[in-house]
């Protein structure tokens, strides 16, 4: 990020996330998150997904409670949400 800033300077530049932060698995989102610095956030929420990947025993966070923790602990705004369709006809 920071080379491709300082020798392209390009108008956007996109860093695709690994996972939702409040899945235990997925660690590293929190560092991409807080290492892009982003200034915004594109969110994408599975809304008929019931639990988190393969762990049967969580439960989805809702997408207000994932909003607000991007939100929080990046420092940013979520400016757009997209919807996985798993599940959706």
């Amino acid at each position: 990020i920071i080379k491709a800033n300082k020798n392209e300077k390009p108008d956007v530049i996109l860093v695709e996330g690994q996972g939702a932060l409040s899945h235990p698995a997925y660690g590293s989102s929190f560092s991409i998150l807080k290492g892009s610095r982003p200034k915004a956030v594109i969110l994408q929420h599975p809304p008929k997904r019931k639990v988190l990947g393969d762990f049967p025993f969580m439960k989805m966070p809702s997408l207000r409670s994932e909003l607000e923790l991007i939100e929080y602990v990046g420092h940013t705004k979520v400016i757009s949400i997209t919807l996985n369709h798993e599940g959706m006809t």
